[in-house]
């Protein structure tokens, strides 16, 4: 066995849908989040939203962030991906082996219409094999809790367009425009959370096909 602090992988969402029906005050997640089984013990998804309030005792109203856990499942050791569904269980399936599905509800208390973005927290499985000292949060990181490795959030996609002219082949009279299509990804800080050189994976399913392909794009100096 090889304990470490933190989990060898940060958790990273495949695909997440939320699920609300009309006049539940919680919202299910269904979806998938690559883990760790072998170095993580559980997976906590926070939640962070802005309500608008309007108190009459102030002058106008004013949004107030709030910040929740929106639940926590433990990880088997097996576990190579963690599914999210409508409760907790465990199958066997024929070919691919043991699979976890963990009942992903985050009980909001009301019925009002919000916007919350999700975050995953993977925490060790070996905190008893290392000193306190080893596992302190770091006071200039307030993500950081010296134990657990939080996934990526993406702040922003742009679209990126590049416009290039030139001369057509054989064909002196001719001008050739040709655009090149591009994104560029921003994600919310902390980064490096996986340590230096630390990839982003960009995931997208190529035309005429229905399986989804991963292809690591990086770009460390800029985090986009």
């Amino acid at each position: 066995m090889h304990a470490v602090p933190r989990p060898i992988e940060v958790p990273r969402a495949t695909t997440l849908t939320p699920f609300r029906l009309d006049g539940e005050t919680s919202v299910l997640l269904l979806g998938a989040v690559d883990v760790h089984g072998a170095s993580t013990d559980s997976l906590i998804a926070e939640a962070t939203w802005t309500d608008p309030i309007d108190d009459l005792t102030l002058p106008r109203w004013e949004d107030r962030p709030s910040t929740a856990v929106a639940f926590s499942t433990p990880i088997r050791p097996y576990e190579d991906l963690a599914v999210l569904g409508f409760a907790d269980a465990e199958s066997v399936l024929p070919g691919l082996g043991k699979l976890g599905v963990h009942l992903g509800r985050h009980e909001l208390g009301d019925t009002l219409h919000r916007v919350v973005a999700y975050r995953f927290r993977a925490s060790t499985r070996f905190r008893e094999y290392f000193h306190p000292d080893l596992l302190a949060a770091n006071p200039n990181a307030p993500l950081d809790d010296g134990r657990s490795v939080v996934g990526p959030v993406v702040l922003s996609v742009l679209p990126l367009f590049r416009w290039s002219d030139g001369t057509e082949p054989e064909q002196p009279m001719a001008r050739r425009h040709t655009r090149r299509a591009g994104v560029r990804i921003y994600l919310e800080r902390p980064w490096f959370s996986s340590g230096a050189g630390e990839l982003l994976a960009c995931c997208w399913r190529p035309a005429g096909t229905t399986a989804s392909v991963r292809r690591p794009r990086t770009s460390p100096g800029s985090r986009s």
